[in-house]
């Protein structure tokens, strides 16, 4: 997996703004992986993803139900795989997700993402100071390979 765009985010609008602009980008079938330690911003980011895909409902983290289901103008999977990292079988595969007529967000879901999808862009959030985040961006498989926001 190789690095295609790094990103310097210094407010929580600019996180929200990213996800704005990426959002118009995704396509059913589209897969996002969001990493990075507790508090760098993956639901917020995940928020403005599916704001960005018209989605009107509020969206919340799905930490405790693991994923949810929105509809906006293309159905909308927001997960957060937490509690499946140390799960010793399954992980999302077992959840029965519509990942082929969705757009997908997944947070912690490194370790699960071939499960979903062999092609996804995977954004790794580091803190790298109070409110600044860099958000760098990797492309698996052919789809996001030359993707630039």
């Amino acid at each position: 997996m190789k690095p295609i765009q790094s990103v310097e985010i210094s407010t929580e609008e600019q996180m929200q703004l990213f996800g704005l602009k990426l959002a118009p980008h995704l396509k059913i079938g589209d897969l996002v992986i969001l990493e990075g330690p507790l508090g760098a911003g993956k639901t917020r980011l995940a928020q403005s993803i599916g704001k960005g895909l018209l989605v009107k409902s509020e969206i919340t983290s799905p930490t405790f139900v693991i994923a949810k289901n929105y509809l906006g103008r293309v159905p909308f999977i927001h997960a957060d795989a937490y509690r499946l990292l140390d799960s010793p079988s399954g992980g999302l595969q077992d959840l029965d997700l519509d990942t082929e007529n969705s757009v997908t967000v997944v947070e912690w879901g490194k370790n699960f993402a071939e499960q979903l999808n062999d092609q996804y862009l995977l954004i790794s959030i580091s803190i790298v100071g109070e409110n600044k985040r860099e958000l760098v961006l990797s492309s698996a498989g052919e789809r996001w390979k030359s993707f630039n926001l």
